[in-house]
């Protein structure tokens, strides 16, 4: 299971772990759903983080966006027990 968090949001205490299970590569499911919740807030009219130029397809700005590391973004991955992990997108190979 997957969930994306805003940057801003602060993480509780009990969801950070000095020790990480998983690997730091980003999923193609992460990826895909990433890229969906970023172009959706796009088409919505919130503010890209990348020089757009003459671009209009929110998908493209987004995958840009996700290039150059820019979108400001938490993964939280969430396992069968319950518990989870969570990491900065920045520090997601892609």
């Amino acid at each position: 299971m997957l969930e994306v968090i805003d940057d801003q949001v602060e993480i509780r205490d009990d969801h950070k772990k000095s020790v990480r299970v998983t690997m730091p590569k980003l999923t193609k499911y992460e990826r895909a759903h990433i890229l969906g919740v970023r172009a959706s807030q796009l088409s919505g009219g919130a503010p890209p983080f990348v020089d757009i130029e003459d671009e209009t397809d929110s998908l493209k700005i987004a995958r840009k966006e996700l290039g150059e590391r820019k979108i400001p973004f938490i993964v939280r991955r969430i396992f069968p027990d319950g518990s989870c992990e969570d990491w900065p997108l920045n520090e997601l190979e892609l």
